[in-house]
This record gives C-alpha cells, sequence and structure tokens, in this order.
C-alpha cells in the first residue's frame, strides 16, 4: 500500500518536472529581465546624480 503511495508521488513528480524548462533557458529568462532593469536603474541614478550637483 505504502509502496503503491510512493510509486504515485514519484509519478507525478516526473510529470510535473517534464513541463519545466532546462536550467539553461531559466537562466535566459533571468538574464532577459535584470539586464534592462539593471540598465534602468544605472541610468536612473546617473540622473539623480545630475539632479543633486
Amino acid at each position: 500500500m505504502v509502496l503503491a503511495k510512493q510509486t504515485r508521488v514519484m509519478t507525478m513528480w516526473n510529470t510535473i518536472v517534464s513541463f519545466l524548462p532546462n536550467w539553461v533557458v531559466i537562466m535566459q529568462a533571468i538574464f532577459v529581465f535584470l539586464i534592462p532593469y539593471a540598465i534602468s536603474k544605472f541610468f536612473h541614478w546617473i540622473q539623480i546624480k545630475e539632479d543633486e550637483g
């Protein structure tokens, strides 16, 4: 009984994991959103420094 339940749980997790993308795709998605955000913050910081001085 317990073994059958464990097998169903493992099958469920294997099904879920099969739909997740590879690590390469996840890292690319992070860079796609992180790099423009960093550039925006950098130029915002420059604008603040120019307004102060």
